[in-house]
């Protein structure tokens, strides 16, 4: 507060969000929480900026869909860092992309010096993407088969340490969702692809018949395998088949 009122910007700093803030400090989540009252250093703007940022960030975790909308995919996985450094094979593939000793990584404020310079040499996100992409479990997979050549593809659903990302031979990555539920909200789950498939080695096959309900060809009577048994429509349920 000392700082926002030298740099005149407290006048700027809405009454509400202060007393938020007095109870509850911003801490920033790329680089470490902010102790003893401390600005983070790598937070250009002061606390205001580190206060609102915060903010913003706080909408990805529980599910708020305006940070999806204001960020690009790189930025919000990079904000997911911290999380996935619970992961140790995370960690030690980011460690060892980055660079540093494991003494560097111990320490709070050299670990963020680590990451900002990965940052600014515009390698964090490969780096960390890469990482995540060896270490995440993949949770789904749906498949579709046209009849026609380039009407073919899947889409995969990753996990690490809760960070929830969408893969896809058509699509753009999506996410990182804060949990399935999320994830399962994507428009690519929901619609009819032609020959849909579903396979899972993770998931529960109730769990597994419920989203086959949303890619399943309703009008038309189709079919779709979940974990290669053939299901066809009939009536508003689907009925394992005999065929394999």
């Amino acid at each position: 507060m000392d700082e926002l009122n030298a740099a005149r910007q407290l006048d700027t700093y809405p009454l509400e969000q202060r007393i938020r803030d007095l109870n509850d400090p911003p801490r920033c989540n790329v680089f470490g929480a902010v102790v003893d009252g401390e600005i983070c250093h790598k937070c250009d703007g002061g606390a205001i900026v580190l206060a609102h940022q915060q903010r913003r960030e706080l909408g990805l975790i529980k599910g708020g869909r305006a940070m999806l909308l204001e960020t690009n995919f790189g930025e919000r996985f990079i904000k997911c860092i911290p999380q996935l450094m619970n992961c140790a094979a995370f960690a030690k593939k980011l460690r060892d992309s980055v660079g540093g000793s494991l003494g560097d990584w111990g320490d709070e404020r050299k670990r963020s010096d680590l990451l900002q310079n990965a940052a600014d040499e515009d390698t964090l996100f490969d780096d960390a993407f890469n990482a995540y992409n060896e270490c995440a479990e993949t949770v789904l997979t749906l498949g579709w088969t046209g009849g026609s050549a380039g009407n073919s593809g899947a889409i995969w659903l990753h996990n690490c340490e809760g960070i929830y990302v969408i893969t896809s031979s058509d699509y753009d990555d999506m996410g990182p969702f804060p949990s399935l539920e999320d994830a399962l909200k994507e428009e690519c789950f929901h619609g009819a692809p032609p020959q849909p498939e579903l396979d899972s080695a993770v998931l529960p096959e109730e769990r597994l018949l419920t989203i086959a309900r949303e890619v399943a060809d309703w009008v038309n009577g189709g079919s779709i395998r979940i974990n290669s048994e053939l299901y066809q429509v009939a009536g508003d349920e689907l009925i394992p088949n005999a065929e394999k």
